[in-house]
């Protein structure tokens, strides 16, 4: 089967132009093709599935040290089936730093479940190795049991290969007597922000395999500190604010910079954090409202675009009102929250 190329036009836009772009073309095709709207046709979150992973796809590769202790395990799936035609694609998801769960709202009415319904495709989200239920070492949960030593098979190279030996095994609960493995299927990836760069990964490592892919923010290329991923804020932050919290930056690399052992403890107490005995630690910690790459997703400023609500937005404009209430000029907390 081909995919039309009006979708793959579409794909390309949302690389160039963006998401929200490419998004709006396909929302106005698929009025034209079915008229009844998608939210109408969803329906309540689909059941979880299980599939037999291999824990360890590189069993030659001594960088991954002695056998683990089971050569495979449960990897958690979900599958939408509702605009499924005989013979059309698969589009799965890479879960990325979360559940499988968790994506569910992009398989049910995001972008999975339009490409869906344009091609009369299956949608599939595939879960992370190490998150959600899907965990490699026997009884290993998230919150206890995590040590480098069963660490070792979250690679890169072992989640890709995940998704390719997952597309050429599954059977889909419900269509055993149809064969929808790849190759002989075809099986489009799509994924943002690490779940993208693994699509880039496995386009390039298993293009035999996967048919394509949608990389969205896909982190390809990796900066030690990454300074840069608060340019945009220093640019588009309220400017009375920026100030404020540059000048306060200032003060902490003076403390650094002349090892002020006293000074530093001091600033340490006032802030609430005399436990932290690395001041790099105080840094990060204090650097949360204005947005930490380190833990996400937050309530920073990276969220005030993307419309999950008053809870989500509190952080960013709460770190405001206290520059207001502490400092001149005035912070401004009106305007725009793109």
């Amino acid at each position: 089967m081909r995919i039309p190329p009006s979708l793959v036009l579409l794909a390309l836009v949302g690389l160039v132009f963006g998401h929200d772009l490419s998004r709006l073309l396909l929302q106005r095709r698929l009025r034209k093709e079915d008229p009844q709207p998608l939210v109408s046709r969803q329906v309540p979150a689909p059941p979880s599935n299980t599939f037999n992973q291999i824990t360890n796809h590189f069993p030659n590769d001594p960088f991954y040290g002695p056998p683990p202790a089971n050569a495979t395990f449960l990897q958690n799936y979900i599958v939408n089936d509702t605009f499924y035609k005989a013979g059309g694609p698969i589009f799965l998801l890479d879960s990325g730093e979360t559940s499988a769960r968790s994506r569910n709202r992009f398989l049910l009415t995001g972008i999975v479940a339009e490409l869906a319904q344009a091609t009369g495709g299956m949608g599939i989200i595939l879960e992370h190795r190490y998150y959600g239920t899907s965990f490699p070492e026997p009884g290993l949960i998230p919150s206890e049991g995590l040590s480098t030593d069963n660490l070792r098979w979250l690679t890169t190279d072992q989640s890709i290969a995940d998704i390719a030996y997952f597309a050429q095994h599954v059977t889909i609960p419900g269509h055993e007597d149809e064969e929808l493995t790849a190759p002989g299927r075809p099986w489009i990836l799509y994924g943002g922000s690490l779940a993208g760069a693994e699509v880039a990964f496995v386009l390039r490592e298993y293009g035999d395999v996967i048919y394509g892919g949608i990389s969205s923010s896909g982190t390809v290329q990796a900066f030690k500190g990454y300074p840069q991923w608060y340019y945009t804020i220093q640019e588009n932050a309220p400017r009375d604010c920026v100030r404020s919290i540059e000048d306060i930056v200032d003060k902490m690399d003076f403390l650094i910079n002349t090892k002020n052992a006293v000074a530093q403890t001091e600033l340490k107490t006032i802030l609430g954090l005399e436990t932290l005995r690395d001041i790099r630690d105080v840094a990060l910690t204090i650097a949360f409202p204005i947005g930490n790459p380190f833990f996400y997703p937050t309530s920073t400023w990276q969220e005030l675009n993307w419309g999950w609500g008053r809870r989500r937005r509190r952080s960013s404009w709460s770190l405001t009102r206290s520059l207001r209430e502490s400092t001149r000029p005035r912070c401004r907390t009106g305007g725009s929250h793109r």
